[in-house]
This record gives C-alpha cells, structure tokens and sequence, in this order.
C-alpha cells in the first residue's frame, strides 16, 4: 500500500488516529500531494464520502506542513462538497458560516483566487438557502443580492478562474429568480441598491460565450438576462 493510502486509512479513525500514524512516519510535501491525488481519484469515481474525508485531512496536513494557500485550497473543496450534499437551509447556513471564514483567511492572505471562490460558494450557499426557505436563519433576497456583489467584486481580480463561469450562471439565474419577486418596501430598496451594483458589472461578464463556448443555447439565455439587468439597473 502507498503511503498517501495508508495515511486516508489511518485518517479514518479521526485526528487522534491521524497524529497517532504521522508519530511515525515523516510528514512532508510529497506525502500530501500523494493524498491530494487520491482526493482528486476519489472525485472521478464519484467516491464524495472519501473525497469529502481527503480535503479534510489535507487541510490538516497542510496546515501543519505551513502552507496556508493549499490549507485554503482543501478547505473549500472540503466545502464544496457539503455545499453539494445540503438538502436543508440549515445546511445551506453551515456552509455560508464556515466560507465566509474561508473568505477572511483569504483576503487575509491576498490569496485573490481562492477569495473569489470563497465568495461565489457563499453566494451560491446564501441562493440555495434562500430558496430552502430559509428566513429563519437569516436568509433573504437581499442577502443572496449582496453576496453577489461580495462576489462580483472579486471576480475583478480573478480573470481566467475556472470557477468564473459557475459565478456568472449563478449571478444569471439568481438575478432572474430575484426580478421575479415582490419584496417589501425596505429589502426591495436594499436589492435595488445591489441589482445597480451587479448591473454595473454586466459589461465585463458579456458575452457569455466565453464562459459557456460549448453551450450556444446557455450562452444566450444568459446573455439576455444579464442584458435585462442592465437594461433595467444601468445607466
């Protein structure tokens, strides 16, 4: 068995089992690297539950080694894939909560890649949280209106992200889903204030083409909801 194999293995008994393994064997670069492989291996094979206990563990691993921009790394992955198991708004606010966090140790660490996606899987918590009815705990269309702002904001110094394109189709239909709505007079003012903001955006998102090149059908439908926004906001 590999080390990296053995080291998951280990890491399955939780974090005293982990420190119990590394008391003998020499923790190093390589040997996280050789975990991160799995991680990805685990996500290609649809293994989420390994794949979820990976990024954990090499957060740790990281941390430890003193490589913060690969703890930054594994945590939001680690994130992303509760993100992808949350059915409840409870679920949705754990994960906004934690990100947020991710968000400061980001900008914390001038890390403006791993800010952007900090931002965009909060705004992507705050939507789906939302739509999980999730007024109880905190959410609203202004909160979802405002994260996309947080997010847009940083999608400025993010050019050539992968995650940009989640970020437009999520700015996309959550604009969309938004001018849908009737709010009260006191949070329709506070999303007006951040569909100006976004609408101001829109120039140096268009054309979507270049976020969907595969998708001519996604491409335009986003094209004219973000060109109703501006029509609508610019200006």
């Amino acid at each position: 068995m590999n080390p990296a194999m053995e080291l998951f293995r280990a890491s399955a008994g939780g974090l005293p089992a982990l420190d119990a393994y590394l008391q003998t064997h020499d923790l190093t670069p390589g040997l996280a690297t050789g975990v991160r492989e799995l991680f990805l291996s685990f996500l290609q094979t649809n293994q989420f539950d390994n794949a979820e206990l990976a990024a954990s563990v090499l957060a740790v691993l990281w941390q430890r080694l003193g490589n913060f921009p690969e703890v930054l790394r594994n945590r939001l992955d680690h994130l992303q894939l509760q993100f992808r198991r949350a059915e409840s708004a409870e679920a949705y606010a754990k994960v906004r909560a934690h990100t947020l966090d991710a968000l400061g140790k980001a900008v914390d660490l001038d890390e403006h890649e791993f800010a952007f996606r900090a931002a965009v899987l909060t705004a992507d918590a705050s939507f789906f949280g939302y739509r999980a009815g999730g007024t109880a705990q905190g959410f609203s269309a202004a909160l979802v209106l405002a994260d996309l702002v947080a997010a847009s904001h940083r999608a400025q110094r993010a050019v050539g992200s992968p995650w940009l394109p989640r970020f437009v189709s999520l700015m996309a239909g959550a604009v969309q889903a938004m001018l849908s709505e009737r709010l009260p007079a006191d949070e329709q003012a506070q999303a007006d204030r951040s569909l100006r903001q976004l609408a101001a955006e829109v120039g140096g998102l268009l054309p979507a083409r270049r976020h969907f090149p595969d998708d001519r059908e996604k491409a335009a439908h986003v094209d004219a909801l973000l060109k109703d926004l501006a029509d609508k906001y610019g200006g």
